[in-house]
């Protein structure tokens, strides 16, 4: 049985409604202040946060950076009502895991909160089978060893991070050759290939969103350089960034 998972929303009692009809499975839904913030976060509550600046995208930029200076391993989901191309970056270079405008459908937002707290969930339960869903980006095998399952995890859990080797042998407990070796075995492809395949995935998802920009997107990604993002986003695809995006609004 899962154990029950904790979501923080910090909003203002005027912006309040929008989460009245937020149901997530088994998962209890907080609803703080700015003031009352500090209080409702713990070294392991919440599993995430969903942080709605209103219209003072600045001052959600600030209380962002407070959030993460009590814990950076808190998935943070950051909403405005006002946005600007500046604006996104300074909520990503914070370390906002997702970025929204409002008004944001509620389907929408409900469905991040429940793909972060599977992620989490699934890190917890690291005895558990490694299942597969629709959005990976190559099918996991049944026989799976858990050490492997551990660095695959990690990699799904910090695709918006710059990731190395060093990290992800530390993560399934193996030497580097060792990882590097069984990884590619049980996967098919090296993890360095995996791990740009899982970040392709995602941007995939957020080139579908017109409020993001393409640079955005990729330095969303962890890509500093978005020549790069477009090289390997067409590496692995065929085509560049651009024209998918222009196939999803044909």
């Amino acid at each position: 049985m899962s154990l029950a998972q904790s979501v923080v929303v910090v909003t203002e009692s005027s912006h309040a409604g929008l989460y009245g009809s937020l149901a997530v499975d088994n998962a209890g839904i907080r609803l703080v202040s700015a003031a009352g913030l500090s209080a409702a976060i713990g070294p392991s509550d919440p599993d995430i946060v969903i942080l709605d600046s209103g219209a003072d995208a600045d001052g959600g930029i600030t209380i962002l950076g407070e959030i993460k200076a009590l814990r950076n391993d808190l998935p943070v989901i950051f909403l405005t009502d006002s946005s600007s191309e500046e604006t996104v970056l300074k909520a990503f270079r914070k370390g906002a895991r997702e970025y929204f405008r409002k008004p944001v459908d509620l389907h929408v937002l409900q469905h991040a909160v429940e793909t972060i707290l599977a992620l989490r969930r699934m890190q917890r339960e690291s005895r558990a089978p490694l299942k597969r869903h629709d959005s990976d980006p190559i099918t996991l095998p049944d026989d799976l060893p858990e050490a492997i399952g551990r660095a695959v995890m990690h990699i799904k859990s910090n695709y918006d991070c710059a990731l190395y080797l060093d990290d992800l042998a530390r993560a399934a407990h193996l030497s580097k050759f060792h990882f590097c070796r069984n990884f590619k075995k049980y996967i098919g492809v090296s993890p360095m290939r995996f791990m740009t395949m899982v970040k392709i995935s995602k941007a995939e998802t957020l080139l579908r969103r017109a409020d993001l920009t393409i640079s955005t997107v990729a330095y969303k990604l962890g890509f500093n350089d978005p020549s790069e993002f477009t090289r390997q986003f067409k590496n692995i695809t065929g085509i560049s960034p651009t024209e998918f995006r222009r196939s999803c609004f044909i």
